[in-house]
């Protein structure tokens, strides 16, 4: 990509992924500061994945932003960024910003995470869970959009955690 380098060891051998894998996460935020502003922020998928200090590298990043294209930018290593234009910010009470990434609060990302998800990552959405120290924290959010079969899935999911 034009622009943009990344600082590495003189010892680091060509072809060598730990430079680009240690400085993913930097790059992204500094990357999408540039490009959108502060007009964007990692799918709620991602942001509930970060809060639970998973950070494992994804494949493809998905990046909401009302600048967003629809397109796929293709990264080192396989990796890629893909900027879904998206409508509208969420409110500030829905975001926050996590080693200059910025991301959808727990509560908030809970809600909109595809049901799979607390399949896929059990673990993340325990510590989701945990993370939640008043339950009107999501209530208000489920009541706004009328979510009944998210309320549903909290539901059982907090009973599960106790």
């Amino acid at each position: 990509m034009k622009g943009w380098m990344i600082v590495t060891s003189p010892g680091v051998e060509a072809g060598d992924s730990t430079p680009w894998y240690a400085s993913f996460w930097e790059f992204c935020a500094r990357y999408c500061e540039n490009r959108f502003g502060r007009d964007w922020y990692l799918s709620p998928e991602q942001s509930l994945l970060l809060h639970a200090e998973n950070t494992v590298i994804p494949t493809q990043l998905i990046v909401y932003s009302r600048k967003g294209t629809n397109n796929t930018l293709a990264l080192l290593f396989g990796t890629s960024l893909y900027d879904l234009k998206h409508k509208q910010r969420p409110p500030l009470a829905d975001s926050a910003v996590k080693g200059g990434l910025r991301l959808f609060v727990p509560a908030a990302a809970l809600t909109k995470v595809p049901e799979d998800f607390f399949v896929r990552h059990p673990v993340e959405v325990q510590v989701a869970l945990a993370a939640i120290k008043d339950p009107s924290e999501v209530l208000a959010r489920l009541l706004e959009g009328g979510h009944s079969a998210v309320a549903g899935r909290l539901a059982g999911a907090f009973r599960r955690v106790g």
